[in-house]
């Protein structure tokens, strides 16, 4: 046989496996139509309908007063109140843990919204915890993280360093809120970076904020209103010590008479 010859040969297999692939795709195309058909048949048939007896479906009956004492009654309503302050309890919280979350993913919009649900639930059920706002959550966890965000930080080191931010709002010598105290010149130094604008906390930070918005407190003293890696001000109250970023000192203010009571 010569080159030609077995050129055309070669062609002409060619061509007939081609073929054959192309016939078995055109077969399985048709097989999944029809599956496909049959699917469709059976999700759209009709179902058989179903008859009840009248009398295997009674209406409820709504207990009637006079079936009940007086005693009875004002006890049901008790009951029934608890329950409702109870829900209104698990929203107030629910709220806040959604917040919390907003945080983490920038969503201010729903933060703020978020925030205003939880005072309307706040009000109906008489809950006299702290206010919190959103835009202050948001900044307190910002600043926290920036300061204390390292993933092996504890949550309770992050809220001895947002406890610091509060007590200097609360402090007679610093601003009167947390914007203008974490803007204040010459103090935070992670707000001069563009970076901090787009900051966003972990849950840590956001958690440790949310948890002290709403009262509580593990340094419990005023005056501690230095945070830093070095010592300043008229003591030190406590040092958070770390082999990764080394030591923490939490100082008095340089006039811790201003905090004494009485």
């Amino acid at each position: 046989m010569n080159k030609s010859s077995r050129n055309e040969t070669t062609i002409s297999s060619r061509k007939i496996a081609k073929f054959f692939v192309q016939f078995a795709v055109l077969i399985a195309a048709v097989a999944i139509l029809l599956v496909c058909f049959a699917q469709k048949s059976c999700s759209q048939s009709p179902e058989m309908p179903v008859t009840v007896p009248e009398h295997e479906v009674p209406e409820p009956e709504l207990p009637k007063s006079d079936e009940f004492s007086a005693s009875e009654l004002e006890a049901m309503e008790q009951e029934a109140e608890r329950q409702k302050r109870e829900i209104e309890l698990i929203q107030v919280r629910s709220c806040l843990e959604d917040m919390v979350a907003c945080c983490t993913t920038g969503n201010v919009e729903s933060g703020r919204y978020l925030e205003q649900l939880r005072i309307s639930a706040q009000n109906d059920v008489g809950d006299t915890s702290p206010v919190v706002h959103f835009d202050e959550l948001f900044l307190l966890a910002k600043i926290i993280h920036a300061e204390a965000g390292s993933s092996w930080i504890p949550l309770e080191w992050r809220m001895k360093v947002g406890e610091v931010v509060l007590n200097r709002v609360a402090s007679p010598e610093f601003p009167d809120t947390i914007h203008d105290v974490v803007y204040q010149k010459n103090q935070y130094s992670p707000v001069k970076y563009d970076s901090f604008k787009t900051l966003l906390p972990d849950g840590l930070s956001a958690e440790a904020a949310a948890r002290l918005l709403t009262g509580e407190r593990l340094l419990n003293n005023p005056a501690v209103v230095f945070q830093a890696g070095f010592r300043q001000g008229s003591g030190v109250h406590e040092i958070l010590r770390d082999k990764k970023l080394g030591n923490t000192y939490l100082c008095y203010s340089e006039h811790p008479e201003l905090y004494k009571e009485g």
